[in-house]
């Protein structure tokens, strides 16, 4: 439940708020100390298509309610519609729409503009997903103009058609040029809503994140954006290649018994139809490779180089200038799975209880891990070392690592690890930061501690409205947080008492990739950029 009071009602007018862009004019809605436009389109396009430019129109159109969200290849049951309401919201292929939150329409005010990728991997999610990406109380807090993005996912954005014909050899990157189409048009209206044009932040969660890095390596989006945030958001290899697609691509139109010639079938059948084709594909792939299906735009060194980090790459020179801040939560994946109904609350495990749940995850290297732990974290209970996240901790420290090698601008990195109050204080959970970086840890109880949360959201989301006006996070709220360097990695740990320390996990994090406890199972992940998600039909 909210445990914020509502704030006034907002209020919309006739003549007031209303915007010019460049397409036409706009009404949005005002609210206490900040101005609130929502579904705004910011480009159309066909099935499989590039986007195009989005029409212009006469007179004033609302933007007063969330456009459709991108389709699911999945259906929900209901239990999770509180915090992640775009599984009930209306889904539609043309869901290139974004959203503004402003505390000024002044068009000389030039604010930093901090745009918003949402997480779900490049196979679900939106930019509604949940509670915590509504960006009024950032905005309003942190004197920014606050973006989020919606844009095609999973076969949509990403399926390779490249085979069929020519017209449809850039349909594997149509999701990621739906961000580049975003970007250009807050490039040419942010102004209007009071943002500067030529300061402009990505930040993402989880997936989003490992789309701003996919971004980096577009060369249409150069130019577009000036600093970048990533939180969550890198990963280990893909096994979803240029030739995996291709074949996923050959599945799906086997499936709807579409001959070559008659290829553009497929732009019109049914949606229902096509997912159930999309659905074949996966069960198909995951019995040919043991892997779960992972979206990703196939590399062809003129629209996308291939994720840098992945790929083993350089960073394109166009974008080593970048500043950038990485981080990740401690728990991870590792927390959501041993919470999911199987452990229940660590206070009420008996010792023995806890060293058998230590060594099923970590063996003969039980004890060392458990040393290791207390020295990364000397105020925890020893029990959290079963919830230590490598998965996504150690690719974000080798992120850092591999800027500094290649000369790149200024990196800082972080680590959210302040025991949750739920679960008897179990270690922070994928997207567990959210809350805190959009400055509204209250939305949430299993995430909000009086007193704790509120500290601890200025000094997280501070250091993005810092980074987003100067590229540097520091700020009077925080203790001094420095680059990395080479052989030096300081990480900004935000708890109940935030610190910085220096390469202070690096035995720990050895130890559990040599245990193998890579994620929940011990296994890895068992859900991460999607895969899994299905629909019944």
């Amino acid at each position: 439940m909210y445990i914020k009071k509502l704030k006034n009602k907002a209020i919309s007018n006739p003549d007031y708020p209303v915007v010019n862009t460049k397409y036409g004019k706009l009404r949005g809605t005002w609210r206490d100390d900040c101005f609130v436009f929502k579904g705004i389109e910011y480009a159309k396009a066909k099935r499989f298509h590039l986007p195009t430019e989005p029409d212009k129109w006469e007179g004033i159109k609302d933007a007063v309610a969330y456009g459709p969200v991108p389709n699911e290849i999945s259906t929900r049951i209901p239990g999770d519609s509180f915090t992640e309401p775009h599984f009930w919201y209306p889904q539609s292929e043309f869901c290139q729409n974004l959203n503004i939150w402003t505390p000024s329409i002044e068009k000389n005010e030039k604010l930093p503009v901090m745009v918003w990728i949402h997480g779900g991997g490049q196979e679900h999610g939106s930019a509604i997903e949940i509670i915590a990406y509504d960006g009024e109380e950032l905005a309003t807090w942190g004197k920014v103009v606050v973006v989020s993005v919606n844009h095609r996912l999973n076969a949509l954005g990403y399926l390779d058609l490249y085979e069929y014909g020519k017209e449809y050899e850039e349909s594997g990157y149509v999701g990621m040029m739906d961000l580049v189409a975003s970007l250009k048009w807050v490039k040419e209206n942010i102004s209007e809503f009071g943002g500067d044009p030529d300061n402009v932040m990505l930040f993402g969660q989880s997936g989003g994140g490992f789309k701003i890095i996919e971004l980096m390596q577009m060369p249409a989006a150069d130019g577009l954006y000036h600093k970048v945030s990533i939180h969550s958001g890198t990963g280990r290899d893909s096994t979803f290649t240029h030739e995996n697609n291709k074949e996923v691509a050959r599945d799906i139109v086997k499936f709807l018994n579409i001959k070559k010639e008659n290829i553009s079938e497929i732009e019109t059948i049914p949606y229902y139809k096509l997912a159930k084709a999309i659905n074949y594909a996966y069960d198909n792939f995951m019995k040919l490779h043991g892997e779960r299906l992972q979206w990703t735009p196939p590399v062809d060194y003129k629209n996308y180089f291939g994720n840098s980090q992945m790929a083993g790459m350089k960073f394109r020179e166009e974008t080593k200038s970048i500043p950038m801040i990485t981080g990740s939560v401690l728990g991870e994946f590792v927390s959501s799975a041993k919470h999911n109904g199987r452990i229940g609350d660590i206070n009420q495990w008996k010792s023995k209880q806890t060293i058998d749940q230590l060594i099923e995850r970590y063996g003969k290297y039980t004890d060392d891990i458990i040393r290791e732990f207390g020295k990364a974290y000397p105020k925890k209970d020893p029990a959290k070392a079963l919830y230590v996240d490598v998965f996504m901790r150690k690719p974000h420290k080798d992120l850092c690592k591999m800027r500094v090698e290649q000369n790149c601008a200024d990196t800082y990195n972080w680590m959210l690890s302040l025991d949750m109050p739920c679960y008897g204080g179990t270690t922070p959970w994928h997207n567990a930061d959210e809350a805190y970086i959009f400055h509204h840890a209250e939305f949430f109880e299993s995430e909000y501690i009086p007193g704790i949360s509120e500290k601890l959201q200025d000094e997280m989301a501070g250091a993005l409205v810092s980074f987003a006006y100067t590229g540097n996070p520091n700020h009077k709220g925080l203790p001094k947080w420095n680059v990395a360097e080479k052989d030096v990695i300081p990480t900004m740990i935000f708890d109940k008492e935030t610190e910085e320390k220096i390469n202070y996990d690096d035995k720990l994090i050895e130890l559990v990739e040599k245990a193998g406890a890579l994620g929940p199972g011990d296994k890895g992940p068992e859900r991460l950029y999607g895969g899994g998600t299905r629909l019944h039909i």
